[in-house]
């Protein structure tokens, strides 16, 4: 299977990565992608992979094409503010539209801001929740809304992310800089070695290949593939500048 990655530099430009088709392991680069009239803080594929949805400091939500990288649809509510945390509920969008009832968007709040936002258990039914600031992890019923728990990390959280089989917990820690692992949902932490950032700024990491490898941002233009086994770097993406925001997914023969 290829993945396929997105990667968004802190210059408003969005790059997508994606390996060749079902030739190589090896990843390169797909397109461009632009639009977006501030810092972009949130990616996320529709479910159906057909669309890539990105928000930022501008408080749209803009749909592209995972075919031809054509921007398709510009979202907005006044209510949102900055955009910083995004995910699509949809299963299947219908045609080249995304509607706006199936999005989750949190905006900064008022004791912290939102750092990540994943759906996860039977059914999807629960979403987990980040927050920078005070370390906060949450558990909100995706149907009520409710909180279901929370637990608190000893550092500030750049990012999280869940394995596919929901038994790990990915972040970047923002106080020291480098990526961990936790058993989810408990919180002992492993450092990711080899992957570092040279200063305080919020990067971003995913499992990608059904968990086998993870994908991290940086601040100076590499993306990091880590094998999960080993723990090595099996390859790194160059850009430039800061690569701030990950999100992935995989594809199918019939989706190229």
């Amino acid at each position: 299977m290829a993945l396929t990655s997105v990667s968004i530099s802190f210059s408003f430009s969005t790059l997508l990565l994606t390996s060749a088709p079902f030739q190589t392991s090896e990843y390169k680069l797909w397109g461009d992608l632009r639009g977006s009239k501030g810092p972009v803080s949130a990616a996320t594929f529709t479910n159906n992979l057909s669309m890539v949805l990105i928000g930022g400091d501008d408080g749209h939500v803009r749909v592209y094409s995972t075919k031809d990288l054509s921007s398709l649809q510009t979202l907005y509510n006044k209510m949102w503010g900055k955009v910083t945390t995004l995910t699509c509920l949809t299963i299947n969008a219908a045609g080249n539209k995304v509607d706006m009832t199936e999005l989750w968007v949190i905006p900064p709040m008022a004791d912290a801001i939102s750092a990540s936002l994943k759906s996860f258990g039977a059914g999807s039914q629960n979403i987990l929740l980040t927050k920078i600031e005070n370390g906060e992890i949450l558990c909100i019923d995706a149907q009520t809304s409710n909180q279901l728990w929370q637990k608190h990390l000893t550092s500030a959280i750049g990012h999280a992310a869940l394995s596919p089989g929901e038994d790990l917990l990915f972040t970047h820690n923002l106080t020291q800089g480098h990526f961990q692992l936790h058993q989810f949902p408990g919180t002992p932490a492993k450092a990711i070695p080899g992957v570092m950032s040279t200063w305080h700024r919020i990067i971003q990491g995913v499992f990608a290949e059904e968990g086998k490898i993870i994908v991290c941002s940086s601040n100076h233009g590499t993306v990091y593939m880590v094998d999960m086994a080993t723990r090595e770097i099996l390859q790194k993406l160059s850009g430039s500048g800061l690569m701030q925001v990950i999100a992935v997914a995989k594809l199918c023969k019939s989706d190229y």
